[in-house]
């Protein structure tokens, strides 16, 4: 098993819900099959070529920040062209629907379950809600692989390309483990990692934004159409125009659902 991880951040801005901060660090892991890993590369690649024309050069990767604001090698995007790649890879996930685990840590989740991560793991500060949200991820995954062999790869940021990770999480693990550091245009898993993360985010963000434009509700539309394999996510039908009143009721249930608010 191939594990992919990368992880996106929330912009410091206010968010106008009382159920959601603007102070949350995501990471999310998507898992692929040893005997489909060379297929998504080649055709990801196959499809970074097929953009020269249109694009007038070769991007270099998929990262969908870029993609979404028409930045460096999408400078040339049209809206449409935006929202045709966002759909295209909704397309493309929900064909495969690989095993998503996501892991989201805000200002009142450690305070919601009464815990706290008191020393350094394995080089993750327990100060940093990235390193929390992704020391979480690394537990969920240790459940979910059971022993499997794995190759794990995190996105480049916090190591150089080559460097170790995880090691120190598999102690004793009955499979095989090599973990590492990979810069996402050399290692396409990453991009699609990076395009879970970004819809997971941009969702979000959307979601409690008020006034969107057309082109924002098209965005929420293609990757509403998200059909993933992760227990971590809530599916949930709203009105195409809903507001932040029908997205904190649908965390207000979730939260009671789980004993974190009174019935």
């Amino acid at each position: 098993m191939y594990i992919a991880i990368d992880d996106t951040y929330s912009s410091n801005v206010t968010i106008d819900s009382n159920y959601v901060t603007s102070n949350r660090r995501t990471n999310v892991a998507v898992c692929f099959a040893d005997d489909e890993v060379e297929h998504v590369r080649e055709e990801l690649n196959s499809c970074l070529d097929e953009l020269t024309e249109l694009l007038g050069k070769r991007p270099s990767e998929f990262h969908f920040v870029e993609i979404v604001n028409k930045k460096r090698d999408w400078i040339s995007l049209s809206d449409d062209h935006v929202l045709r790649l966002l759909s295209f890879f909704v397309k493309i996930y929900n064909h495969y629907r690989w095993p998503v685990l996501i892991q989201t840590v805000d200002d009142r989740t450690f305070a919601d379950h009464g815990v706290a991560i008191a020393t350094n793991v394995h080089g993750l500060d327990p100060q940093k809600k990235e390193d929390q949200s992704l020391f979480l991820l690394i537990l969920k995954l240790r459940r979910f692989l059971k022993g499997q062999n794995v190759v794990l790869i995190m996105d480049e940021g916090r190591g150089d390309p080559g460097d170790e990770f995880g090691k120190g999480f598999f102690p004793d693990w009955a499979g095989s483990f090599d973990g590492y550091y990979e810069s996402s245009k050399q290692e396409p898993l990453l991009q699609i990692a990076d395009f879970i993360a970004y819809a997971i985010n941009r969702l979000t963000n959307l979601s409690t934004k008020s006034n969107r434009s057309s082109h924002e509700q098209e965005q929420i539309r293609i990757l509403g159409q998200l059909d993933l394999n992760s227990d971590d996510v809530r599916i949930a039908k709203v009105r195409p125009e809903f507001g932040r009143a029908e997205f904190d009721a649908i965390h207000l249930e979730d939260r009671k659902a789980k004993g974190l608010e009174p019935s």
